[in-house]
């Protein structure tokens, strides 16, 4: 397996998506269930970025710091500057960064393991919508 530092795409995606989500889908992801380290969207920007480089220097060792030196340039506007991405590429997006962090002792992580319950929950909505969910028999 090989990881990579995740586009700036992929962590606007997810920002705009739990933004979306908190105020104009909430059937997207359950507030109470909402992790806490999510709740600032600044914030967790580069919260993410950073756990992406940790997992990178865990898989490659010293040698990746000097790959991305623009980590801390991020700066995450909001998500009503953009179109918000649909509940599919906010999955997406979220797992990409999911699988790209999951070196060393990241897996351990608080932020690492909030990734994956907001992903199972986004999966649950997914599921849930869907007509052939709504048409299978209880």
């Amino acid at each position: 397996m090989s990881a990579y530092f995740v586009e700036y795409t992929v962590i606007d995606n997810i920002l705009a998506g739990i933004e979306h989500a908190k105020y104009d889908q909430p059937h997207w992801i359950s507030q109470h269930y909402l992790p806490t380290s999510f709740q600032s969207t600044r914030k967790l920007g580069n919260r993410l970025l950073l756990l992406n480089a940790r997992a990178l220097k865990e898989r490659y060792g010293d040698q990746i710091a000097t790959m991305r030196k623009d980590i801390c340039k991020y700066d995450y506007r909001t998500y009503r500057t953009q179109l918000p991405p649909t509940i599919f590429q906010f999955y997406k997006s979220l797992s990409c960064l999911h699988y790209q962090c999951s070196e060393g002792n990241i897996p351990q992580t608080q932020l690492y393991q909030d990734i994956g319950k907001l992903l199972d929950q986004i999966a649950h909505q997914i599921v849930a919508n869907h007509p052939k969910y709504q048409e299978a028999k209880w």
